[in-house]
């Protein structure tokens, strides 16, 4: 390798480093100020949706949780669109309160505004201690809150299109959601979804991002999760080469 090389592969090193800090920084600061009420979420109806833990065992009467659910109706019209958030790795007011493109346009599309909190975040835990089981944290099972809750809502209002809505974690999800659930939205968008950068990113970069989710999911965040806890578990849904 030469000097020159040598040179490019240490400042994209760098670079990598400085946004992964950058963005743990925004978050953690968006996370402390989160937790007080806003005028966004104050216009906000809440609703509780009850979730079967595990949407795949095949069960009867499967063992639930309470799923929360913030939403305004505020400027919806008859057989409008619901614009729907994926939530991410925190407590769901922090995404009521930061989302402010749902809200800029509700009125002007006539728009239910739908934000869905991330299972074993917020108020949305499936255990008591939710250190004690993490193997239902995972993001079919969370995609799969989100059908349910997508679901309801539009049969409900009636509503003539679902959007999607997501960033960072959340956008993979609205992503992948988009794939998985296409009966049941009709477009997403995903702000700053790393949905390829996996693929290319290196030993040192996903310490970062190893160290980035797992202090996301802590109790600074809205989680049940001790801070050296493990990090959601991510699952390969599609893949393909590139020419």
């Amino acid at each position: 390798m030469t000097d020159t090389q040598l040179s490019i592969v240490t400042s994209s090193s760098r670079m990598r480093t400085l946004v992964a800090a950058t963005c743990w920084i925004l978050h953690l600061l968006l996370g402390l100020t989160g937790a007080h009420a806003s005028p966004w979420v104050n216009k906000c109806q809440t609703r509780y949706f009850n979730q079967p833990k595990d949407h795949f065992a095949f069960k009867s009467n499967p063992p639930s949780f309470k799923q929360r659910v913030l939403y305004n109706l505020e400027h919806f019209k008859e057989e409008g669109p619901i614009f729907f958030y994926l939530g991410n790795e925190a407590d769901v007011e922090l995404y009521v309160d930061h989302t402010g493109l749902m809200w800029e346009n509700a009125e002007a599309f006539g728009a239910a505004v739908v934000f869905a909190e991330h299972r074993y975040y917020g108020k949305s835990r499936l255990f008591a201690d939710d250190a004690c089981d993490m193997s239902l944290l995972t993001t079919e099972q969370a995609l799969a809150d989100f059908a349910v809750v997508v679901d309801t809502f539009k049969r409900e209002l009636n509503a003539s299109a679902v959007i999607g809505f997501g960033g960072s974690y959340g956008g993979m999800l609205a992503t992948v959601f988009k794939f998985q659930y296409s009966h049941l939205v009709d477009g997403v968008i995903a702000a700053s979804a790393p949905v390829r950068h996996f693929r290319f990113i290196s030993l040192y970069g996903v310490l970062i991002l190893e160290t980035l989710l797992t202090v996301l999911a802590s109790p600074i965040a809205g989680s049940g999760i001790p801070r050296n806890g493990p990090s959601i578990r991510f699952k390969r849904v599609c893949s393909r080469r590139d020419s």
